[in-house]
């Protein structure tokens, strides 16, 4: 049965668009804000590169900190493709924890 994603509504924040890959979804808010979640290929420092499942929507921060994203889009093998309002293109298929584990 679909479930109630009450998330964006608990953090106030409103969705733009959803894409979905074969493994992961990646959300775009309406305040050009990045989440992604899924299976997804992770960096947790010293022990290395893991395949991880993360349950829940995550901030993708990173290289977008200072950048406007108009389009999100999950791909195949794990892979997100992000626009900026420049028209600059951004992906990737590796993510790494921030230390609170909120942030990718």
């Amino acid at each position: 049965l679909p479930l109630r994603m009450s998330c964006f509504q608990s953090w106030s924040l409103s969705v733009a668009s959803v894409s979905l890959g074969t493994d992961h979804a990646v959300v775009l808010t309406s305040n050009n804000r990045v989440f992604q979640w899924g299976q997804v290929e992770c960096s947790d420092g010293a022990q290395g590169f893991a395949r991880r499942y993360l349950p829940d929507p995550v901030y993708v921060e990173g290289g977008l900190r200072a950048c406007r994203v108009v389009q999100a889009e999950a791909c195949v093998a794990g892979q997100t493709v992000v626009r900026t309002h420049t028209g600059d293109l951004f992906a990737w298929t590796t993510v790494e924890w921030s230390e609170d584990l909120h942030r990718l």
